[in-house]
């Protein structure tokens, strides 16, 4: 009897490690309790998701293609925008040539998971990236998205705002992985 102990001992101790082990490699997932956003195309032929950090200091407001979430801390706002163009949109493919002004700063082309893309900085308060989420369909067109992250102009002496370390931050990133995109095939064309 003194035997069959020890082994189920043993045995209990190794379930115990792998058990500890997996838990560890939960913990470098986003862990913020989340709050899932939908907005659909003006034409309704799609909807995209994404989830963003819950908090109360977060508002929401949809309007036709566009949900913009404003921060009563800061004022500063993040505005996605769901679009479905034709490929040769300047509204989705643009070049670094398209942005020859001195206004516009740090232009580069970007992956995001399976999406590609474009993302700029206007200035220290104002970023946007936008991403090609789908293939040209029968009408030759593409759905994408594109999101604002603005700094407010009237923000208070004791207010901060750092547009560029928002949108490394892991809130955002989360945004971003977060994107999906669903056709509403009885509404496509």
């Amino acid at each position: 009897m003194g035997k069959l102990k020890k082994i189920a001992l043993v045995m209990v101790l190794v379930l115990g490690v792998f058990t500890l082990t997996g838990c560890g490699s939960d913990s470098k997932g986003y862990s913020k309790e989340v709050e899932k956003y939908k907005v659909q195309t003006v034409d309704k032929t799609a909807t995209i998701s994404f989830e963003f950090e819950k908090d109360d200091k977060y508002t929401a407001k949809t309007s036709d293609n566009t949900i913009t979430i404003k921060s009563s801390e800061n004022y500063s706002e993040v505005k996605v925008r769901v679009l479905h163009d034709y490929k040769t949109s300047s509204t989705i493919t643009k070049k670094e040539k398209d942005f020859y002004s001195d206004k516009y700063h740090d232009y580069k082309e970007v992956k995001v998971g399976d999406y590609s893309g474009w993302e700029i900085y206007y200035s220290d308060s104002k970023y946007e990236i936008a991403l090609v989420l789908s293939e040209k369909d029968k009408n030759n067109k593409v759905y994408a998205v594109d999101i604002e992250v603005s700094k407010s102009p009237v923000m208070k002496e004791d207010m901060k705002f750092d547009t560029k370390e928002f949108v490394k931050s892991d809130d955002f990133k989360h945004l971003l992985d977060t994107l999906k995109l669903k056709v509403n095939d009885d509404k496509a064309e």
